[in-house]
């Protein structure tokens, strides 16, 4: 056996060897707590997150409206519903696995990470299209009827969310939608903070 082979075989055994893989679970699984624990806060301290979950008689924290309102209203969700409940049992299921061992490395690999169908299915609204609002929201693009141009805020119980109602074809207000960064920005953080770690993370 040459002086290659002889350093592979070494090379595999002491990362095949019980001990070494439990002290790396151990090491990863610290990384990807962290990771993890930051992920769901960002999530659920999110100002979006918060004043849907406020639900009708939240303020506009996220300052997405520049009127008066709040965006469980603006989006039409219907009353006593948590809109953002979905989305967060979607990102409570990201995961890791080990995936191989190549060359005396051992590599991880995230699992369940959403992908933008499963996020779009998890946001999707009561009307229109049943364009995601979580999406939305970043762009101001909602794929529907609804626009500031047609939201009056206004406690009401014939309207879905009992906050506001939408009136078609007539201009009631010059106010604008701010899009704000939100799920595409919590992940895009979530993946920095894997691929920066010192692990062998693959998404």
């Amino acid at each position: 056996m040459d002086e290659v082979a002889i350093r592979k075989a070494l090379e595999d055994a002491v990362a095949f060897s019980p001990e070494v893989q439990a002290k790396a679970n151990k090491v990863v699984a610290g990384l990807f707590g962290r990771a993890k624990d930051n992920l769901m806060r960002d999530f659920n301290e999110n100002p979006i997150t918060q004043e849907l979950k406020a639900g009708s008689e939240a303020s506009n924290i996220s300052d997405t409206l520049n009127g008066e309102g709040n965006l469980f209203g603006f989006l039409g969700f219907f009353q006593g519903q948590d809109p953002t409940e979905e989305l967060g049992e979607l990102l409570s299921r990201v995961s890791y696995e080990r995936s191989s061992i190549r060359k005396n490395v051992i590599y991880y690999k995230i699992t369940n990470y959403p992908t933008e169908g499963q996020i779009k299915d998890a946001t999707r609204m009561n009307w229109g299209n049943g364009a995601s609002w979580a999406y939305g929201v970043e762009t101001g693009e909602f794929e529907g009827d609804a626009s500031l141009s047609h939201y009056i805020f206004k406690t009401w119980a014939g309207s879905r969310s009992q906050a506001g109602f939408q009136i078609k074809g007539y201009e009631y207000s010059e106010e604008s939608f701010n899009p704000k960064p939100y799920i595409t920005q919590i992940l895009e953080n979530f993946a920095d903070r894997v691929n920066n770690s010192t692990s062998k993370f693959l998404i």
